[in-house]
């Protein structure tokens, strides 16, 4: 993995930033499966105040496929608020709007555990225990 961040810090410095951070992310994040939370896909949720490390906002992120097993490769981060939006995502987000919109509700009925998760006031398993299907 080094070896191809050195590669691409070469010939492209922003997507080499940004796979960096994707990857010192999956470090802190919680896996929140399908089939727990209702969602037709795998979400990752900030358990650990990554965002203020990584100097953005509040947001999740979700695997591209509907596979079972987690999938972390090219993971699409969406912002945690009354209106989610995909950011910092280059590329058509291969998931239809119906299933998005599934993704967006989840965030917006859930968005003070959510944020209180991201903040570490919670851990995972009360907002496990909390959340809104």
């Amino acid at each position: 993995m080094l070896k191809i961040l050195g590669y691409l810090h070469k010939k492209d410095k922003e997507e080499a930033k940004r796979l960096q951070e994707e990857v010192n992310s999956l470090w802190e994040m919680a896996t929140f499966r399908k089939d727990r939370s209702g969602l037709p896909v795998n979400i990752w949720l900030d358990d650990a105040a990554h965002y203020k490390k990584a100097g953005h906002g509040y947001r999740i992120k979700f695997q591209k496929d509907k596979g079972d097993q987690p999938n972390t490769k090219d993971m699409i981060p969406m912002t945690i608020g009354d209106e989610p939006t995909i950011v910092g995502y280059k590329g058509k987000v291969p998931l239809p709007a119906t299933d998005l919109n599934k993704i967006k509700d989840f965030i917006i009925k859930n968005k003070d555990l959510l944020i209180s998760l991201s903040d570490a006031k919670i851990d995972i398993i009360t907002f496990a225990d909390k959340f809104v299907k």
